[in-house]
């Protein structure tokens, strides 16, 4: 009897152990939220050119993902994980959104760059409430999570 009481004993806690591994670990904070990533390289064959990379925390599906240039819509990607724009301006107007489920968030402001190697900041972001944000070169890649827009009532 006592060695029946053991044996169950043993395979519950065998048994135990093993339910966590058939279910996905959670999910941090705020894993789907999309982040801007702006970058500057210097290349022989396109020099002084700005990356813009939109991708979640986490490997993300988005049910949309568009970016705007000048209020031109330069990419828009449907069921993607991310975006990457590369561009040669040195001044432009950056306005991005990214849909998943009923959820969209955003990121815009209007960005210089700053090419030479003398440079303080490497970039110089206008946001629409009028703030600036001066980038040095150090300080790159800059990284923001995007916005979450509120529905309005």
């Amino acid at each position: 009897m006592e060695k029946a009481i053991i044996l169950i004993s043993v395979i519950l806690l065998i048994g135990v152990a093993f339910v966590g591994c058939n279910t996905d670990p959670p999910r941090p904070p705020a894993y789907d939220m999309p982040k801007i990533v702006l970058d500057y390289s210097v290349q022989l064959e396109r020099p002084n050119e700005t990356v813009i990379f939109i991708h979640g925390v986490e490997d993300v599906m988005y049910d949309r993902l568009v970016l705007e240039i000048d209020n031109e819509t330069v990419m828009n990607k449907t069921n993607a994980f991310s975006i990457e724009y590369k561009t040669n301006r040195t001044s432009f107007f950056l306005n991005t959104r990214v849909y998943r489920d009923e959820d969209m968030y955003n990121f815009n402001a209007t960005i210089e760059t700053f090419h030479n190697d003398e440079v303080l900041y490497r970039f110089t972001l206008t946001h629409l409430d009028g703030t600036e944000e001066n980038i040095r070169p150090q300080n790159l890649p800059f990284v923001r999570r995007m916005n979450k827009m509120e529905e309005s009532t």
